[in-house]
């Protein structure tokens, strides 16, 4: 087991250790030249150091890794994942982004942000008739966004924004997984295990991919609010 380890370790930074960032640059860089070193590595790590004998085809390997990313993002909340967009409501519904993983704020420009509320108190309120003027509240109809009292015109939201796939996507602009690529690393492998005859293993690469989550998350915590003094709130 501890050679297990070890050997991931090595193959986790694709090589020899990277030298370390230079002070006063960006901390998310690359330990990946390119995605096919990324691949080389999951590959190692599926099959060891002689990988002559292909136990997967390469368009299975980036299978594996594409069943990890889609694992990885049903979790995985991230800043460098966090866009904004303008949305034209019609008829009192605004269409929400495709790429959307997760909601952080809705508002229209210069109010403060609307509570999100479940879409059945909205509709109560639609069926009350109370209400009037700006937009308060807003709820998910389907693939829309409704509001309460009604709106027109554009509304602005930031939210979480599914990244392009490590293949097909723009390599240095893959920010998160240049953040955190130890959780695309056990993602992989944990969706590989099956398929190998790794059965046993399966528990410890879904392990470490959690313990690699429950870390992310923590960073994403505490990058801002750990910078500021304790403060006592009133009641």
């Amino acid at each position: 087991m501890a050679d297990v380890l070890t050997f991931v370790v090595e193959v986790l930074v694709d090589g020899p250790t990277p030298p370390d960032p230079p002070v006063g640059c960006d901390c998310s860089w690359m330990p990946y030249s390119d995605y096919n070193g990324f691949r080389v590595a999951v590959q190692h790590l599926i099959e060891g150091d002689d990988t002559s004998q292909g136990t997967f085809s390469t368009s299975t390997i980036d299978l594996l890794i594409r069943l990890g990313e889609q694992r990885a993002y049903r979790h995985l909340r991230a800043s460098p994942m966090v866009t904004r967009a303008t949305l034209t409501i019609t008829d009192n519904a605004a269409p929400l982004p495709d790429c959307l993983l997760e909601l952080k704020e809705v508002w229209f420009s210069g109010k403060r942000p609307l509570d999100i509320v479940p879409l059945e108190r909205l509709r109560k309120l639609e069926a009350d008739g109370f209400g009037g003027g700006v937009s308060s509240v807003a709820a998910q109809d389907g693939d829309y966004l409704r509001f309460w009292p009604p709106a027109s015109g554009t509304v602005e939201i930031s939210y979480y924004k599914k990244p392009c796939p490590l293949k097909t996507g723009t390599w240095s602009e893959q920010l998160t997984f240049a953040r955190y690529p130890e959780i695309f690393i056990f993602a992989a492998l944990a969706e590989s295990a099956p398929f190998v005859g790794q059965d046993a293993r399966l528990p410890m690469w879904e392990a470490k991919f959690m313990d690699a989550l429950s870390n992310a998350d923590q960073d994403e915590r505490v990058r801002v609010y750990a910078g500021g003094p304790l403060r006592i709130r009133a009641r």
